[in-house]
């Protein structure tokens, strides 16, 4: 019997505290992680902090620090290539 999936895609936004720093953290993120999540290099290059990484499992994490109105906003988008069950409220 053939499972079904669908695919899980869950956009983030979080303003953290001022003493922040959006190009450390998306530098130190993918070692955080761990190893089974691997930079993707092949990405456009954009003039604020950025990395887009692959999972071992499929999902696509991607995260973005811009500057909203004087203040670091990290916007994070992942995508599960075959999430099960209804998306968490």
């Amino acid at each position: 019997m053939r499972r079904r999936c669908i695919y899980l895609q869950r956009p983030v936004g979080v303003t953290p505290d001022r003493a922040f720093s959006g190009a450390d953290f998306v530098r130190d993120l993918p070692g955080r992680l761990g190893e089974e999540f691997l930079v993707d290099d092949k990405v456009v290059d954009i003039a604020f902090p950025a990395v887009a990484l692959n999972h071992a499992s499929g999902i696509i994490l991607d995260v973005i620090v811009a500057d909203v109105d004087g203040a670091e906003v990290v916007d994070v988008y992942a995508i599960a290539p075959c999430a099960t069950g209804e998306p968490p409220e």
